[in-house]
């Protein structure tokens, strides 16, 4: 695997970084640390949200009839109480699109709706991810991190 990186900036920061974390974490060895554990000084239930979660891919898989079939079988059977997908505002799921009248853009989250209204349909509730952004607002000819 080989991580290409088109800025020189954002490839020199990394690197900094990188190096940074490392230099802390070899000085932090040379420090002996000790820590001590009360097992019975207990101050609450540990709550595993994490089991209430399902990953999913692309959010445009959850408009499929298939894909809503499996996610109503993983509630019944798993009794998962979210999922998470990216994608949500890529231009596969169609929410910006250029103005009919060429001036500008015109928002539809007819997609968005749809997939959301499925899940609480069934009892369960979307988890939302934020990435990747429509071609139309992007500045750059790329919308995500390419490998």
């Amino acid at each position: 695997y080989q991580r290409r990186v088109r800025d020189p900036a954002t490839k020199n920061m990394f690197c900094r970084g990188l190096y940074l974390f490392f230099l802390i974490f070899l000085l932090d060895a040379q420090t002996i640390k000790q820590f001590q554990i009360q097992t019975s000084n207990v101050t609450g239930l540990w709550t595993h949200y994490f089991d209430n979660c399902v990953g999913s891919g692309h959010a445009l898989l959850a408009l499929r009839s298939d894909w809503q079939q499996q996610m109503i079988q993983t509630h019944l059977d798993l009794g998962f109480k979210q999922v998470r997908f990216h994608g949500l505002f890529v231009d596969d799921m169609s929410v910006v699109l250029p103005a009919e009248n060429g001036n500008g853009v015109q928002f539809s989250f007819l997609n968005i709706d749809r997939i959301f209204d499925f899940l609480v349909s069934i009892g369960m509730r979307p988890f939302v991810e934020i990435g990747f952004m429509p071609k139309l607002f992007a500045s750059v000819s790329y919308t995500h991190l390419r490998a």
